[in-house]
């Protein structure tokens, strides 16, 4: 059917008249819904699920099971000493920031010595992607040996125990960032319903003053 074969009556919103080439005549009434999207954008997913995020690194960090090297022991035991009696580099190692001082050697596995590094981690939504934190003294190639080799070498370790820091979307497979994501899709979906009610509701009322506007119009005729 043609476009001129549209006859819009009253600007009645979306009611229109429609005659076919036979002269057969009918009114419909077009409504346009608005799709559902799955949008995974990190901004609009917000903090429930980068809080998702930061709590499973944290807890896979903690739950490595691989014993430190005895080299990495001994150096442990060392620092913990050194910690006790205030000197100056274990206190830039272990104190300061928002946690606090947290002493070393209070664990035999890798990547657990003081803690520190599992409670450092955190993620925000940025940009258009989901940016995850470490204190920054963690990977401190002035605290490491060989300097930005060994910065590199930690990684690679770190990587390989904890997958999910080189894989992230292995995050999106655990259940506590799974939940997060559905919690935060179905408050946008609640949101997205609220906003298309109250249009609606708008829409309703000004088809309902114009439908008022026609019987007048058609009781003065």
């Amino acid at each position: 059917m043609a476009d001129d074969d549209i006859v819009i009556l009253n600007n009645l919103g979306t009611l229109k008249r429609r005659e076919s080439s036979t002269g057969k005549v009918r009114y419909t009434v077009e409504v346009q819904a608005e799709p559902l999207i799955h949008d995974f954008d990190p901004k609009k997913l917000g903090g429930v699920v980068a809080a998702a995020i930061a709590e499973e690194l944290r807890r896979q960090v903690k739950a490595i099971g691989q014993r430190a090297s005895e080299a990495t022991l001994k150096a442990r035991k060392a620092a913990a000493k050194a910690f006790s009696e205030g000197k100056p580099w274990a206190q830039r190692a272990f104190s300061g920031g928002k946690i606090g001082p947290m002493a070393p050697n209070q664990s035999d596995k890798a990547f657990n010595d003081s803690g520190r590094l599992a409670a450092s981690i955190v993620a925000q939504a940025k940009d258009d992607k989901w940016t995850i934190n470490i204190a920054s003294n963690r990977f401190d190639p002035t605290q490491l040996k060989d300097g930005e080799l060994g910065v590199a070498r930690v990684w690679r370790k770190l990587v390989e125990l904890v997958p999910a820091f080189q894989n992230t979307a292995l995050l999106f497979e655990t259940d506590g960032v799974k939940e997060a994501v559905d919690q935060s899709l179905e408050a946008m979906i609640v949101k997205a319903r609220a906003t298309k009610d109250q249009l609606l509701e708008t829409r309703a009322k000004q088809m309902l003053g114009l439908l008022r506007q026609g019987v007048g119009l058609l009781r003065l005729g």
